[in-house]
């Protein structure tokens, strides 16, 4: 007798109870499906048995059904997924079941597996998923074996963060066969337009020279303030002595030095001024091309500045 025979005798009425307290309407449902799919069975109509049978699996994944399906998937020649089905019932199985059964579903596996293949996927990274050709629903990527259809199947290996990967294998039937897949991280996406001048610069530029500009504006008043402050000290003093001449000496001397600073930021906000139309003219040609231009602050304890390298 099949264990689709015996599985509503005896494996059935193991993993569903029959006690009243224990008659929840999923129960009864699945009951429902695994009589109806036994009496299609018997009577030789395979396809409605598998359809009620796959439903109740749906529900309630146990060793029984397990058994009962791949049985049904023997008669139908889907190996590879009475395989799975008979691969399931062995790792499940309860250790306390009777070696008759635990050796009917054996027998049953290694009938599957003639007309199947197996492979097992090793992946660099944990937490992957997987499709095959002739298994498009996604399945995670364990170190168990995968029982497929024999032929020269595609595999794609995917994961969030990662680059998908694709190969090629060929499945043997009775045979199962190691896969190892390396997954790339995919390079994160640069906010940046190809080909797009970065902006930086020309904040850089405008901000220095705009710095520059009223920097040197503000010297130029003071050092005018301070050249009518040393001829006001220059007029007051009187009789004139070396005193005075020092005091009024040193005020000239400070206007000068703030009409010369003042005047050098007139020229570094001249300098950015054109660095920045060289920026805004040129810069936006590819880095690669021999045109591109660089520009880099150079900035030291007495000085500043900004490099611009490139070909005009």
């Amino acid at each position: 007798m099949s264990i689709i025979n015996r599985g509503l005798v005896c494996i059935l009425l193991i993993a569903l109870p029959t006690g009243r307290a224990y008659a929840q309407p999923a129960e009864d449902a699945v009951r429902s499906l695994m009589a109806g799919a036994q009496g299609d069975y018997e009577a030789g109509r395979y396809a409605d048995a598998e359809q009620k049978a796959e439903k109740a699996w749906a529900t309630r994944q146990t060793v029984d059904i397990a058994v009962a399906l791949g049985e049904i998937e023997l008669k139908l020649a889907k190996y590879h997924e009475a395989a799975q089905h008979f691969f399931y019932a062995q790792k499940t199985v309860n250790v306390t079941e009777s070696p008759d059964i635990k050796k009917r579903i054996d027998d049953l596996l290694e009938q599957a597996k003639k007309g199947a293949g197996a492979i097992v996927i090793n992946a660099s990274v944990p937490g992957c998923a997987f499709t095959t050709s002739a298994t498009p629903e996604p399945r995670t990527v364990t170190a168990e074996p995968v029982f497929l259809p024999p032929g020269k199947l595609t595999i794609e290996v995917v994961k969030e963060g990662y680059k998908k990967e694709s190969l090629t294998v060929t499945v043997i039937a009775g045979d199962q066969t190691v896969v190892t897949v390396k997954l790339v991280e995919e390079q994160k996406k640069d906010d940046t337009e190809p080909g797009a001048a970065p902006i930086w610069p020309t904040i850089l530029l405008a901000s220095v020279g705009g710095a520059a500009l009223v920097t040197g504006i503000g010297l130029t008043v003071g050092s005018r303030v301070q050249y009518a402050d040393a001829e006001a000290i220059a007029t007051a003093c009187a009789p004139f002595t070396r005193a005075c001449e020092a005091e009024s000496q040193a005020a000239f001397d400070d206007s000068a030095l703030l009409q010369n600073v003042g005047f050098g930021m007139f020229g570094l906000a001249a300098a950015s001024a054109l660095g920045l139309g060289l920026y805004l003219g040129l810069a936006s040609a590819d880095a690669a091309s021999p045109t591109a231009i660089r520009f880099s602050p150079q900035l030291g304890a007495n000085a500043g500045g900004i490099l611009i390298q490139g070909a005009f």
